[in-house]
């Protein structure tokens, strides 16, 4: 396990450095809303000073125009739609400075965001059916595809597996936009991950995101399955 999830931290690495002439563009964005999502998870909406293009599943490289103790930066996965007049990132409250800053932040205060960036996006061509796959937090990208999908009309078949302990980020929303929705827990994610393999289109793309070691054991099983057509999250910050 441990030699997969170093490949896969070395896939994404390269997938940044690919990204590199995007981290060159940065939007200055102010914090118009947050809401708390529970389980110590909140959302925070920004508002664009001019309409950002971009597609589903992009993330960014967060930062704060003053001192930030430690790393002065997060990635941070957009979970907002392109139909969307706002930005959104949802993230777990952590005790790193970064996260403190963020989380009392008053509303209307500037924040930077370099980007987005990132190729887990439906693509120029979009698959007829997709297999969105997250784990835990990783549904943040999910919830960006699913509502662009639905408010654009898009026409992709969408299925969710959700696997978490319980709590399920955005479950209402998925509900609403996602034909086929499993919440699952990890005893259960397997069985669950296996029956919708087999049930999915031939000519699906599953969509992984989650922490690494989530990632490398549901791409595995897909291809123990015979599954070829995979797009992981090339995102570092779980």
């Amino acid at each position: 396990m441990r030699k997969n999830t170093l490949w896969f931290y070395l896939y994404v690495t390269w997938e940044m450095i690919l990204s590199i002439k995007g981290l060159l563009s940065l939007q200055v964005l102010r914090l118009q809303e947050t809401r708390d999502e529970g389980e110590n998870i909140r959302t925070f909406i920004f508002a664009q000073p001019k309409k950002l293009q971009f597609r589903a599943g992009q993330y960014g490289l967060w930062c704060f125009p003053r001192m930030v103790w430690g790393k002065p930066y997060r990635l941070f996965t957009i979970a907002a739609s392109p139909t969307e007049n706002t930005l959104q990132i949802s993230t777990r409250i952590g005790n790193s400075d970064f996260k403190q800053k963020l989380n009392k932040l008053p509303l209307g205060t500037r924040i930077f965001m370099f980007g987005p960036i990132g190729q887990f996006t439906l693509g120029k061509k979009p698959p007829k059916a997709a297999v969105l796959i997250a784990g835990g937090i990783g549904a943040t990208p999910m919830r960006a595809i699913a509502k662009y999908v639905h408010e654009a009309g898009v026409q992709v078949d969408l299925t969710l597996i959700h696997s978490a302990d319980g709590y399920y980020l955005y479950r209402e929303e998925f509900e609403a936009y996602v034909p086929h929705a499993y919440f699952v827990t990890k005893e259960t994610f397997g069985d669950t991950l296996t029956r919708v393999a087999h049930a999915a289109d031939e000519q699906a793309v599953f969509y992984l995101s989650g922490p690494p070691a989530f990632v490398v054991f549901a791409e595995r099983e897909l291809k123990k399955l015979g599954k070829k057509r995979i797009k992981k999250d090339g995102f570092l910050g779980y």
